[in-house]
């Protein structure tokens, strides 16, 4: 388990369960069943994808407020579930690599090559 401030977590060869605690986290979880522990309901986090680091980055959208804890920002890579307060969901995954096409006639357009989660970004806001 990570303390309030900024960590890094590293799962090691097995099934692991890793809570980064309060603040902005980056969290590898290696090989095997890997786990991530938040403290509030799956409806105060906002779970996205980045392609340039190929790591799911979930960001605890009302900080402090209702439960005290501002769990900040994780970047998330080998890792399988989210276990929330109510629920535990399976971190998407793809099934190929990502590829990124830069030209005159798709700006910036991030292609997804392999299958993908039909909602690769979901918003408490959105």
């Amino acid at each position: 388990m990570g303390v309030a401030g900024y960590d890094m977590l590293y799962g090691n060869g097995g099934n692991d369960t890793l809570d980064g605690g309060e603040h902005d986290d980056t969290i590898d979880g290696g090989t095997g069943v890997d786990t991530v522990i938040y403290q509030n309901e799956r409806i105060y986090y906002k779970v996205d994808y980045d392609a340039d680091s190929l790591s799911w980055i979930v960001t605890d959208a009302v900080g402090d407020q209702g439960d005290g804890v501002d769990e900040g920002v994780d970047y998330l890579t080998n890792v399988e579930y989210l276990s929330f307060s109510d629920q535990t969901i399976e971190a998407p995954r793809t099934t190929a690599p990502i590829h990124r096409t830069d030209s005159a006639t798709a700006d910036n357009v991030i292609q997804l090559s392999g299958v993908a989660p039909a909602d690769c970004s979901d918003s408490v806001f959105g």
